[in-house]
């Protein structure tokens, strides 16, 4: 054997393993190279296969390492597997208990929200109703007065008539019969005739529409005249502004009941022009002619309302069903009327107001101008004979200025 043969073969020997496992392997592999070398084989050709067994034994060896390893790590992958499974079992047993807690708690927290929502809407009821309360005391305070009557009383009312006794008074009076004889004209109104609901209603809603004029610009002008000669008004300007506004809730009754059309609209805007402008000027010139003036016309007034009433008690017209129709809500919360009142109970309060004008207006008149308001603020005032002042009460202008402070 040559040297280089001999060399190979010593390469082959130290990189043998020790394992008992590559034993016949490697012997076979020496055993076929032994053969080859003793048949006199080439050099290289031994050299080449001693090369492809120290691969075939490099790559058995990392085989070996290889599976060892996975095995390990399929060892150490068999282990977490099974502390997963041991940490499940106990979470879903430890789970039952604390599913029915949750369970429990939820029960009680659905129980408890039922109570807080429930106590929540008695609440929210509590403070609807109070809101509701505190709006009607709000929708009535910012009212100057609120006429109450003796429905019995008022019932037995008549129209009544104050003699003139001057020529303050016939020329008053004369100015009243005008313009009723002008409007009874143009409208076809007669006290003997039978009118219906519309009817009715487009007269109330016109008159009153003026009506509301004489108090507001009276009440005005004497203000303005006590800012001017900085002195108290001695009363009246609470009244005056107080029959303004009842005039007005007239009114806004009657437009519950029905609308005016464009028209109807466009002749309260003129009647109102010419006849806000003709009282300016004449409370101006004369405020007892104007006073004695409006007491003429609430008189009118109570005999209109005295008609529509007969109208309603007749039966001879639809106005007949106003005596089981139910009175807005307006009405019944501005007089203070029952639940139940009906439409022919409003037209006596609206009667019953326009007769306490005429008293008012009839004892401004006879007054002086600076003399001290008899009537007592937000209280109504209807006497028996509403046409004639207060009992007791002795019109003159002689020691009956007011001195003390709060009459204002």
């Amino acid at each position: 054997m040559c040297a280089a043969c001999r060399r190979a073969a010593g390469l082959l020997l130290k990189q043998r393993p020790s394992s008992s496992s590559y034993t016949s392997s490697s012997n076979s592999i020496f055993s076929r190279t032994h053969r080859i070398v003793d048949g006199k084989t080439d050099v290289f050709r031994s050299a080449a296969i001693s090369g492809t067994s120290s691969m075939m034994h490099a790559r058995t060896r990392c085989t070996f390492h290889t599976n060892a390893k996975n095995e390990e790590e399929h060892r150490d992958s068999m282990k977490r597997m099974s502390k997963t499974r041991n940490f499940h079992s106990t979470s879903f047993a430890a789970g039952g208990v604390s599913t029915h807690k949750r369970a429990e708690k939820k029960r009680f927290s659905a129980e408890a929200a039922t109570t807080s929502t429930e106590e929540e809407m008695g609440e929210t009821d509590v403070r609807a109703k109070k809101d509701e309360t505190k709006m009607k005391k709000s929708a009535q305070s910012y009212m100057l007065a609120h006429p109450t009557y003796d429905f019995g009383f008022i019932e037995q009312l008549k129209p009544k008539h104050r003699p003139p006794q001057g020529a303050r008074d016939y020329v008053s009076m004369f100015a009243v019969w005008s313009a009723r004889k002008g409007f009874d004209t143009i409208t076809s109104y007669s006290h003997e005739k039978s009118l219906t609901k519309d009817q009715w209603l487009f007269r109330f809603i016109f008159l009153e529409t003026v009506a509301g004029i004489p108090g507001m610009v009276a009440g005005m002008l004497r203000h303005m005249n006590s800012l001017r000669l900085l002195r108290h008004d001695n009363g009246w300007i609470h009244t005056l502004l107080e029959e303004a506004e009842n005039e007005r809730m007239h009114l806004m009754t009657f437009l519950n009941m029905k609308q005016p059309s464009i028209f109807f609209r466009a002749g309260v805007l003129a009647a109102q022009g010419v006849f806000f402008n003709a009282f300016f000027f004449s409370y101006l010139i004369s405020p007892r002619t104007c006073h004695r003036f409006v007491g003429y016309l609430e008189e009118e007034a109570v005999r209109t309302y005295t008609h529509a009433l007969n109208d309603i008690d007749s039966g001879g017209t639809d106005a007949r069903q106003w005596a089981k129709e139910r009175a807005p809500k307006l009405a019944i919360e501005y007089w203070k009327m029952d639940e139940d009142a009906t439409i022919r109970d409003v037209l006596l309060a609206v009667r019953a107001d326009e007769a306490s004008h005429a008293h008012v207006n009839h004892t401004f008149s006879s007054m002086g101008t600076t003399q001290k308001n008899p009537f007592v603020k937000g209280e109504s005032h209807l006497p028996e004979n509403f046409v004639e002042p207060p009992p007791g009460f002795v019109p003159s202008e002689e020691n009956r200025v007011a001195k003390d402070a709060d009459s204002f």
